[in-house]
């Protein structure tokens, strides 16, 4: 936790704005005493950061190591561009667009003459889809965690009351990180299931939470059990389901693959399995097997 601190008040001291150690606090939603412990992490790595105290005192770097506008080359800006674009299809925030346009400025104003082409280009979209444009509930969402006010919201079909963390983007969909005040739990819900938003007056207090340390995942991992999963696969999509197993194990048997990893057991898993259709087979565990056997008992008796 002190090292991603400690990494993010440099990149953060790197654009020459002078910032308090309450302002990192907030910013970094920790103490002022952690801000003061990383500063002197920095300073014994030969940061060259000024101190200044005072009413409007503060952190800085010496005006000579600030970042100069063309540090980033064409082909970085690209990537950047790239991955901001790519990674929030349904999320046109003022923030999002001020930043491409910034991006799009140090571009310019780069002195490095290169290609055009980006090298690299991310896209989360699934193939043949558009984008939805800007996404009014989300920014609702975006707008009362900025003011700190609590949130009513109808989710599947039940009335809630929650306090709004941070909007999240996992596995191409958006959730909102909330604290829940019925089941007095932090939890993540997606957007898509909420039919109904109120952003209500009342204000409530951030915990001292680090989001960028992705909780939920913690969170996901206590409440599902980890198991050892054995599939049988074709060449084409090996690849594929290497990628999301944990310390995954590749055998030949003819022309099939047995890949095996640690995975966590959830309908997630199972929905993920079923993705990639006859392309491949689940050898173990059995409980995982026959979950997927229901579930598509369940979809063909849909179609009865």
């Amino acid at each position: 936790m002190k090292q991603y601190i400690t990494f993010a008040i440099m990149l953060s001291l790197l654009s020459g704005k002078k910032q308090s150690a309450k302002e990192l606090a907030s910013k970094f939603e920790t103490s002022t005493k952690t801000i003061y412990r990383c500063v002197e992490l920095l300073l014994e790595a030969g940061m060259p950061i000024v101190s200044q105290a005072g009413k409007n005192g503060g952190y800085e770097l010496l005006k000579e190591s600030v970042v100069p506008p063309n540090f980033f080359s064409t082909k970085e800006l690209d990537l950047l561009n790239s991955i901001i674009k790519g990674s929030c299809p349904s999320l046109v925030s003022s923030e999002v667009l001020l930043l491409n346009e910034k991006i799009e400025n140090m571009r310019e104003n780069s002195c490095a003459f290169e290609s055009e082409s980006a090298e690299f280009v991310i896209d989360t979209l699934s193939w043949g889809a558009e984008e939805n444009g800007k996404n009014l509930m989300a920014e609702k969402i975006k707008n009362a965690i900025s003011s700190q006010n609590t949130l009513e919201i109808c989710y599947n079909n039940e009335k809630r009351q929650i306090e709004p963390y941070t909007l999240v983007f996992k596995g191409g969909a958006w959730y909102v990180y909330a604290n829940c005040l019925k089941r007095l739990s932090f939890r993540l819900f997606k957007i898509s299931r909420i039919k109904e938003l109120t952003i209500l007056e009342n204000k409530f207090e951030r915990k001292n939470i680090n989001t960028l340390s992705k909780p939920w995942n913690k969170e996901f991992k206590e409440n599902f059990k980890q198991i050892d999963l054995k599939i049988e696969c074709y060449d084409n999509v090996e690849s594929e389901v290497e990628e999301w197993l944990k310390s995954p194990l590749i055998e030949n048997v003819g022309n099939k693959k047995i890949v095996s990893g640690e995975a966590n057991f959830s309908f997630g898993l199972v929905h993920k399995l079923m993705e990639f259709g006859n392309k491949i087979k689940v050898l173990s565990p059995q409980n995982l097997k026959t979950a997927i056997v229901n579930e598509c008992n369940q979809i063909k008796s849909n179609y009865q």
